[in-house]
């Protein structure tokens, strides 16, 4: 057995205060005995039968449709109540909900379109709904930095990089866009190729690069310009400057 909504309200306004009894029976009659979709095959006799009394079709859509247009008759002489939908189901539309779907194809085959639905304020399509949902994923997804994409983007050979990685893994090395730019400027400093420095660091088990090789490495540049930025390299400038004073 179906069940649908009412609107309790209905007692109250004017065009139905107005109706005739037999029609305002015939007004619930009409929401029951239409389909899922709000389309009702006009067909009299069983009612009739029933309550006997008499129903003018004509004089029915007038009365329904007083101050505003209820009911609509379609193509097909089929009575199509305009509001059902957003009464019974709400104000969205989804075409992936079963229902909506079944809905769907009894529209088309009234030539009803989804967008004349008086009250629809959401539309959902199923490819649209796929689109958005990857957007969301996208944005809420913060890109993830690729160390070894970005060490590749310096010339440093990919069989180099593999081994270096795995001593960087074994040292805990945090391989971030931080630890890169660091390890960048060092790169810079040393005077050296990338590839040459990284495969040094293979040799000596370096997660980074000695505060020493870089400098010994660095030829006619500024020493201020050869210090650690690092804070955990401090111990390593303090001795650099007391060397230099000597």
């Amino acid at each position: 057995m179906s069940k649908r909504f009412t609107e309790t309200e209905i007692w109250d306004e004017d065009w139905f205060i107005d109706t005739p009894k037999e029609y305002k029976l015939f007004w619930f009659y009409l929401k029951d005995q239409c389909n899922h979709a709000g389309i009702w095959r006009p067909n009299l006799r069983i009612f009739e039968a029933i309550n006997e009394v008499k129903i003018d079709l004509k004089k029915a859509i007038q009365y329904f449709n007083t101050d505003k247009e209820r009911i609509a008759i379609l193509k097909s002489g089929h009575w199509y109540i305009i509001d059902f939908f957003v009464f019974q189901y709400g104000t969205t539309f989804n075409i992936s909900n079963r229902v909506h779907e079944s809905i769907e194809v009894i529209y088309n085959k009234e030539d009803i379109k989804l967008t004349s639905i008086r009250g629809l304020k959401d539309l959902k399509d199923r490819v649209k709904d796929k689109d958005k949902d990857k957007d969301i994923d996208i944005e809420e997804k913060p890109e993830i930095f690729d160390f070894k994409k970005s060490l590749l983007s310096l010339g440093v050979e990919e069989a180099i990089i593999k081994d270096w990685l795995k001593v960087r893994n074994k040292k805990k090395g945090a391989n971030t866009e931080t630890a890169f730019n660091a390890i960048k400027k060092q790169i810079e400093l040393s005077g050296v190729s990338a590839n040459e420095c990284i495969k040094k660091a293979v040799e000596k088990s370096w997660c980074g690069f000695e505060a020493d090789w870089i400098k010994n490495n660095k030829q006619g540049t500024n020493r201020n310009d050869l210090l650690p930025t690092d804070p955990r390299l401090q111990s390593d400038i303090d001795d650099w400057k007391l060397r230099r004073n000597d």
